[in-house]
């Protein structure tokens, strides 16, 4: 902080330099730039000390000096749970200004898809005990961003009774699923990655029910269901 403003440390990757936002300039109250950007401004010094070699600075005039600025984000499962098949990841996309996009699966795989889904074969997976995916944006200006995330996989050997059906809806689910069977539903279990009961529910006596998934963090868990003459187990994703 310097009186009439503040100074800001900003790098190419390479070259590292001081931006001054002045007090009078709309970027003085504008949120904190984010990600990577092309910025103007005018040149200035502020060593007061001989030999006054240090202090260059440049200072933006407006917010209409920055532009170009790209932001790269996305969500995915906190674990990869996969069983015999390999394991489908659907990754959300939260990326700002970008025109070009470069995911990296971890698996030597590689899309240039805004929105995407990849497919993971068993045998990657069951090779690994981490996988990192990263994905680097564009914009039209050439300035580039990447975001990476490293999670954990996890091989199942749950698979699905076909005796009764049932389904789970919104799976990835936020606050609340509906459970729905075509035979009467006894019990609802919800179990997290380490066995531990996080939901239990008896005498549910009816086809459908809404859960109240509020309490229970982001993850991957089982959800287990008892039916009349079935016991199923499926994967529940909260996000």
């Amino acid at each position: 902080q310097i009186g009439s403003g503040f100074d800001v440390e900003l790098t190419d990757g390479t070259n590292f330099m001081t931006m001054h936002i002045d007090l009078n300039t709309d970027l003085f109250t504008n949120p904190a730039l984010q990600g990577h950007f092309n910025v103007i401004g005018i040149g200035a010094q502020l060593d007061d000390s001989s030999p006054y070699e240090d202090g260059y600075t440049f200072w933006p005039r407006s917010f209409t000096d920055v532009f170009g600025n790209v932001i790269a984000s996305f969500d995915m499962p906190g674990t990869i749970v996969f069983g015999d098949n390999g394991e489908v990841v659907d990754f959300t996309n939260n990326s700002e200004g970008a025109l070009v996009y470069e995911w990296d699966f971890g698996d030597g795989e590689q899309s240039g898809s805004e929105v995407v889904s990849h497919s993971y074969s068993y045998g990657f997976l069951s090779g690994v005990a981490d996988v990192t995916v990263a994905l680097q944006v564009t914009d039209a200006f050439g300035c580039t961003d990447v975001y990476s995330n490293t999670v954990d996989v996890m091989y199942t050997a749950i698979t699905e009774r076909t005796a009764t059906s049932m389904s789970i809806y919104p799976n990835p689910a936020s606050e609340m699923a509906m459970v729905n069977s075509d035979q009467i539903i006894r019990s609802i279990q919800i179990t997290d990655m380490s066995g531990k009961v996080v939901f239990s529910e008896n005498n549910v006596l009816s086809v459908s029910r809404l859960l109240d998934l509020k309490a229970l963090s982001k993850g991957v868990y089982h959800l287990q269901v008892t039916t009349e003459s079935d016991l199923i187990i499926e994967k529940l994703i909260i996000h």
